[in-house]
């Protein structure tokens, strides 16, 4: 007969195997996927772990990750990305969707940033980082900025639709007024109206769970589990021979 203790390594050898096929540590909704990218079950989206890499690839002209509108949309469906653990390159990156806020009615649409944001803890004109406790699913992701992100968004709605900041906890006009956009200040020190003159932080995201390809069917993951179950049935038989 087996021992507790060779009964508990075979549950954790079982659990052990099924974790490291479905790809990585799972927090929640967000699963990460290793190699820098992040898949957000909730929105079946994949992020770039680190939320300023245009900054470290020195993808603006000021090396701060600053980009206008149009410049980050460019920047984002022209990159190309390893994937170090699956060993492919991976492109169609996209900004996330933007929140939008109808002036008129205050209809309120969340945006993939924004859902993002209350998965990682935060509260609506919070911010983020004054969270406490620190929700664990932070630890995920690297280098993200206190200030505005662009989204991505349909060029017809105000500017000020195009962006979501985690450290206010809400786009420029939650309120359906202008007056939100106080904040809303350019960080090179010029305050424009047309969209390609504002720069904020860009972020990418992937349609889909780069992790897809290497996570089993739910049949290989039985034949795995009754072949363990096998190898304990035969310790078994053998330890009752003795």
């Amino acid at each position: 007969m087996l021992s507790v203790i060779s009964r508990s390594k075979l549950i954790v050898a079982v659990t052990g195997c099924v974790s490291l096929l479905l790809g990585g540590a799972v927090h929640g909704a967000l699963i990460d996927r290793g190699s820098g990218l992040i898949y957000d079950s909730s929105q079946d989206i994949t992020w770039l772990a680190n939320a300023n890499l245009a900054q470290s690839q020195g993808a603006d002209a000021n090396n701060d990750g600053f980009m206008a509108y149009q410049e980050a949309l460019d920047w984002a469906a022209d990159l190309i990305f390893f994937d170090s653990v699956r060993g492919v390159n991976l492109d169609s990156w996209r900004l996330p969707t933007a929140s939008y806020v109808n002036p008129n009615t205050s209809t309120h649409m969340v945006g993939e940033l924004e859902s993002l944001f209350y998965d990682l803890g935060g509260t609506w004109r919070q911010n983020l980082f004054e969270v406490n406790p620190v929700d664990s699913d932070l630890a995920l992701f690297s280098n993200i900025q206190t200030g505005w992100y662009w989204g991505e968004g349909s060029v017809s709605v105000n500017l000020h639709q195009h962006m979501f900041s985690f450290d206010v906890g809400r786009t420029p006009l939650d309120a359906g007024t202008s007056a939100d956009c106080a904040q809303c200040h350019n960080p090179h020190g010029n305050t424009p109206t047309l969209l390609n003159h504002f720069d904020y932080y860009a972020w990418a995201v992937l349609d889909g769970d780069v992790g897809s390809a290497s996570v089993p069917e739910p049949s290989t993951l039985l034949l795995l589990g009754a072949g363990l179950a096998g190898l304990a049935g035969l310790s078994r038989k053998k330890k009752n021979r003795i």
